[in-house]
């Protein structure tokens, strides 16, 4: 990814919302009215350079369905980065590979739809009953 194709979205966990902002050499990150934001108050989530299959924007924090191509089943899970900066998902499978070999949807974020994490039906699988049929050849190491 170029660093002009980096892409970040930032929650205010104060006002509970996305706002937008800028990077102020001598301030900080400055996010819509105030002055300065703590560390504490904003979470900077970056782009990973993926989209699902509707052409969304897949960031770190977002909240995705993915539909193995073996059966209906599904899971509900959220992006993560490590500290080497790749983009995964618990346990440590590469964003990359399940935009090759899953159907992928953003389904929300884990601010605003925690609530899908926590749902379970019947045709929602954990990641290790998803994976263990997957060839799994990008894990992040």
């Amino acid at each position: 990814m170029k660093l002009n194709e980096f892409d970040l979205r930032v929650w205010d966990n104060k006002a509970q919302k996305y706002v937008r902002f800028y990077w102020d050499n001598s301030k900080g990150f400055v996010a819509e009215n105030k002055i300065q934001c703590s560390n504490l108050e904003l979470e900077i989530e970056q782009w990973t350079g993926y989209y699902d299959d509707n052409g969304v924007k897949i960031y770190v924090g977002d909240i995705l369905r993915l539909i193995s191509k073996n059966d209906d089943r599904y899971l509900m899970t959220t992006v993560l980065q490590n500290i080497f900066g790749t983009f995964h998902i618990p346990p440590n499978i590469n964003v990359a590979h399940l935009c090759l070999n899953f159907e992928c949807k953003v389904m929300g974020n884990i601010h605003e739809n925690k609530d899908l994490l926590e749902r379970k039906t019947d045709l929602q699988k954990t990641n290790e009953e998803v994976f263990q049929n997957e060839s799994v050849d990008s894990k992040v190491i």
